[in-house]
């Protein structure tokens, strides 16, 4: 039978990118890659291919990797199966039969696939020419409807995802229903592949990452290391605006602080090794959330204090499997602003909202367009009553509606303690990042005992709603370096002209409650600050060496402060005349 039987019981396809048809196409394609791949190479063993966000891959054994001109091969050979038109022929085996030919074939990643079937379920395959495959489907009729398509690239896989077990050879690739869909793909892969942040990083000296000191942990250089310290300089002034208070937590804490929290018993597995100190477990800090509420029980409240808004810049150590690990998007420890507010129930809407204003203040500051996401309580396992869950999400959907902001409902999204928003910001080829998120937790409250004395003179214990908020973090701040157009690249180039523009700001005087941040960039109107490197290397020089010149090169640090729009800087170095002219 050629194609997908609508009686099949194939995967759930609602939720993939691009629809049904889309998805048909590129699991297509992923056959018509692996069949191929093992007729080129016949040694070959095949493990599993599935359609993903964006295309498509398959896994591959192979004694040696696959070389660049491999993949030539194999997308020529693509094309000639293509070209065949071979129908996609669905079949179902008995559980016995299928064993015996997958064991025959030598085919041990497609018997572990196989035992994986339910007993009670069906055993279907898809036959194309000579390739078949242990698949649910669904497929398109015949090979001759996959015509746009390119390889990407190949990669490592951990077979089942496990450091533990064999690497395998993962080959990428892409697929579409028109050639110029496909071209305009490839195009966002080029300009994605020209702001890749770790080539970026390389070539203008920004971080690094050595063997030393150990996979994930970055080091700052000094050029980015500025970046950061201007971007904590105005996260700071903004929430200090907004009447944050600044707080810091140790980077390690007793083992018994997150059995508290829970967070022991729910993500020990991406905490690290516990610490003997004292016959005392320690943990590096993997959450900011228990300093911050111990911070708080440290004293009583009184109603009238809230809402309590503490802030920190926290560092926070998270493990990662080596093959995740991505430059600086996917570290092993990492500097997030971490933000939590303790209010009364009557006042979490208001305060949600506040936390919406700031991030779009600080988003929007930059340049970036966002959406906005509502996660709503998991279908299976979860904290609290229906009562509370419902009450913290209506507070998040009020604080969306009172805005007046779109936003899309993420249907069982949440964290299994909280609903939550989450803010993603598009960069200039359209990708989409997760930047903040709030969320609304009543839950922790009650682990740790928060509580505050309500108007009556009582305590009300483990009223005060936690309200967690969390904008930007060192993953972030590169995003905004490798997601611009060209800026990093425009700063380079600034320098080496040695000219530089600046904005004038405006002074709009003392902020509201929940204040915007137009207008509190500077402190008095018309001045800014600069801090630049400005290399001056010459191939050639006529000036004689002396001790301690740089062989013809001068390199030095400017920091200018100016008032006014216009202004200009002329200095005189060895002889070496430098002017630098500010517009």
């Amino acid at each position: 039978m050629s194609g997908t039987p609508k009686s099949s019981s194939g995967p759930d396809l609602s939720a993939y990118p691009g629809g049904e048809d889309l998805y048909r196409l590129r699991h297509s394609a992923a056959h018509v890659l692996a069949t191929a791949v093992t007729e080129l190479f016949p040694d070959v063993k095949v493990a599993g291919g599935p359609p993903v966000e964006g295309g498509f891959y398959y896994d591959f054994a192979k004694a040696t990797p696959f070389a660049p001109e491999d993949l030539e091969r194999i997308e020529a050979r693509m094309r000639e199966i293509v070209a065949a038109a071979q129908p996609f022929e669905y079949a179902e085996m008995t559980r016995d039969e299928a064993h015996a030919h997958w064991e025959k074939a030598g085919e041990k990643y497609k018997l572990h696939f196989l035992s994986q079937i339910p007993a009670d379920a069906k055993v279907t395959t898809y036959r194309n020419g000579a390739f078949l495959d242990l698949c649910r489907g669904p497929h398109v009729k015949t090979t001759a409807d996959v015509k746009a398509f390119k390889l990407t690239h190949v990669a490592g896989a951990y077979w089942l995802g496990s450091e533990k077990n064999e690497m395998l050879q993962r080959i990428y690739g892409t697929a579409f229903a028109t050639q110029a869909e496909l071209d305009e793909h490839l195009q966002r892969i080029e300009e994605a592949q020209k702001r890749d942040h770790r080539r970026l990083g390389r070539e203008l000296d920004l971080f690094s990452i050595q063997e030393e000191i150990g996979p994930g942990l970055v080091l700052w250089h000094p050029r980015l290391g500025i970046v950061r310290h201007v971007l904590e300089q105005f996260w700071k002034e903004m929430h200090h605006q907004r009447g944050y208070q600044f707080v810091y937590t140790p980077h390690i804490a007793s083992e018994k602080l997150y059995e508290i929290s829970g967070h022991l018993q729910n993500y020990a597995d991406i905490m690290y090794a516990p610490m003997q100190i004292d016959e005392q477990a320690y943990r590096a800090k993997p959450m900011n959330c228990p300093g911050h509420i111990m911070i708080y029980n440290a004293r009583k409240h009184s109603y009238r204090e809230l809402p309590v808004r503490y802030a920190e810049l926290g560092t926070v150590y998270r493990y990662e499997r080596s093959g995740v690990l991505h430059g600086m998007e996917r570290v092993r420890g990492f500097t997030q602003d971490d933000s939590h507010i303790f209010c009364r129930p009557d006042q979490l809407q208001d305060e949600v909202q506040g936390v919406l204003d700031l991030h779009h203040d600080l988003i929007t500051t930059f340049g970036y367009e966002y959406r906005c996401y509502l996660a709503t309580r998991p279908h299976d396992k979860y904290l609290g009553s229906d009562e509370e869950w419902e009450f913290a999400t209506n507070a998040l959907r009020g604080a969306l509606e009172a805005r007046g902001m779109a936003y899309e409902v993420d249907e069982g999204g949440g964290a299994f303690y909280a609903p939550k928003i989450d803010i993603k910001l598009k960069d200039a080829i359209g990708r989409e990042w997760q930047c903040g998120t709030v969320q609304v937790d009543l839950n922790l409250p009650k682990r740790f005992g928060v509580y505050f004395t309500g108007s009556d003179g009582k305590d009300q214990g483990g009223k005060p709603g936690e309200l967690k908020k969390d904008i930007s973090s060192q993953k972030v701040e590169v995003k905004s370096q490798d997601g611009k157009e060209g800026k990093l690249d425009h700063l380079h180039k600034d320098v080496d002209s040695k000219k530089l523009q600046s904005k004038d700001h405006e002074d709009h005087g003392k902020a509201p409650k929940n204040p915007t941040s137009k207008g509190i960039n500077s402190k008095a109107k018309g001045s800014a600050n600069f801090n630049f490197d400005l290399d001056l290397s010459f191939g050639k020089s006529n000036l004689k060496n002396r001790p301690g010149d740089h062989h013809g090169g001068f390199n030095f640090r400017v920091e200018l402060s100016f008032d006014g729009i216009k202004a200009g800087a002329f200095r005189s170095v060895e002889g070496l005349a430098v002017s630098v002219e500010l517009i």
